[in-house]
């Protein structure tokens, strides 16, 4: 007989691979990764989005409407990636609203995280904060907000995911094999650099080809024209003399402009 086929689409789950083509498929120029990647996330989107929520899985026309934390802060991890992969704002717009849903609704009074509403309509599980088969929300959460500290350049997300490890800094560093997640968020708070590539062909120019072979591990990419708010200090970086450009920005500033593909290693150093 046939085994049976566990078919049923889950959020969470969903988020994790999405993110993970989006992020292959940029760095080993596969375009159609990237494509897969964004064919999902409009599904997700399409058969568990509820406004700024999530459900958390479907199957056959019926969905679970209630979400859990994982759900939203995986997605939003998803969307993060494919915004640094497509340069596509509302992608970026995605992330920010998930993962203000799960500041709103699964945090309580004393500032705590639940896996479910903060309503208290499921209980809290044992040890969810550690990593496990995959990453703990909590760490998630906060790594996402440090990328979106970077990409949007707006310090709330900066504080919220300082808080977030701030709060867990005694487990740490009595269990850090358990909270290697929160370790991941600390280093794209602290050490990314936000590389912005502009200009006709940029992408697959000789000089976008060498920042893919020099892409720090601790860096987002995108590609295009910077979709960045006013306040970011990629704003407003155009191609320089209509070629391909490459613009490194850390600590919210970006060094001059790179057009040569033999000083993308310098400046990346």
């Amino acid at each position: 007989m046939r085994p049976g086929l566990d078919d049923k689409v889950l959020a969470d789950w969903n988020g994790m691979m999405i993110a993970a083509l989006a992020r292959a498929g940029q760095l080993l120029e596969e375009p159609a990764w990237i494509e897969a990647a964004a064919a999902a996330f409009a599904e997700v989107v399409d058969r568990l989005g509820n406004g700024d929520r999530l459900a958390h899985s479907y199957r056959d026309g019926r969905r679970l409407d209630l979400g859990f934390l994982d759900d939203h802060v995986q997605m939003a991890r998803s969307a993060a990636a494919l915004f640094a992969a497509t340069g596509n704002a509302p992608y970026r717009d995605h992330a920010t609203t998930w993962i203000a849903t799960a500041f709103r609704d699964y945090r309580d009074d004393t500032g705590a995280f639940r896996p479910g509403p903060a309503d208290g309509r499921l209980p809290v599980a044992s040890r969810w904060q550690t990593d496990g088969p995959t990453p703990s929300p909590i760490g998630t959460l906060a790594t996402v907000c440090a990328q979106l500290w970077h990409l949007t350049a707006d310090t709330d997300h900066a504080r919220d995911a300082q808080s977030i490890i701030d709060r867990y800094a005694g487990e740490i560093a009595r269990n850090p094999a358990g909270y290697a997640s929160l370790m991941l968020a600390s280093a794209w708070l602290r050490e990314a650099t936000l590389l912005v590539l502009t200009g006709d062909g940029a992408a697959v120019s000789p000089l976008g080809q060498t920042v893919r072979r020099h892409l720090p591990g601790f860096a987002i990419r995108v590609d295009g024209d910077p979709y960045v708010p006013i306040s970011h200090p990629a704003h407003g970086k155009t191609a320089v003399g209509g070629q391909p450009t490459l613009y490194v920005c850390r600590d919210g500033t970006c060094r001059p402009p790179v057009v040569d593909a033999a000083n993308v290693a310098e400046a990346l150093s």
